[in-house]
């Protein structure tokens, strides 16, 4: 009987993660739909993972952060679309990681080469908290990344 109750919950749990990964599905269609399938990857590179308040208005609080990011013609785009509401912006793809790890690598490549043949010098460990700065990503996501060689 416990068996039929776990599988019972199981199937629970599945079917919610399901309705979950098809609701950040539909609100990535949807951002794409209201800001275009460019601003919307930028908005997923940085804001990318996190539920978001969307401002009403360019006065309101954190409407800053956005203009910043996709500048006031996004921005409206995004009050047109989304103003008010709360939305979630899922993170990078796959495909979008493997560029940016390759990015990464290419940089972290270049800041570790001699200056000698057009390099920065740098060591492993300078190089990666200057990679940590640039990419926002923790110290040992860098190492990670960067050892693996993607």
């Amino acid at each position: 009987m416990p068996k039929s109750i776990s599988l019972a919950a199981s199937e629970k749990m599945v079917q919610s993660m399901q309705k979950k990964t098809n609701a950040a599905d539909k609100t990535f269609d949807s951002l794409v739909e209201g800001v275009g399938h460019e601003l919307a990857g930028v908005l997923m590179m940085k804001f990318g993972g996190r539920r978001m308040r969307i401002p009403r208005s360019c006065e309101s609080e954190g409407a800053q952060e956005f203009c910043a990011v996709i500048g006031i013609d996004g921005f409206q785009k995004l009050i047109k679309a989304f103003g008010g509401e709360d939305i979630y912006i899922k993170k990078n793809s796959d495909q979008d990681r493997a560029a940016r790890n390759r990015a990464i690598c290419d940089r972290a490549d270049f800041l570790m080469r001699d200056v000698a043949r057009g390099g920065e010098g740098l060591s492993f460990r300078r190089a990666t908290l200057k990679l940590v700065d640039e990419f926002e990503l923790s110290d040992r996501r860098i190492q990670l990344i960067v050892n693996r060689g993607w």
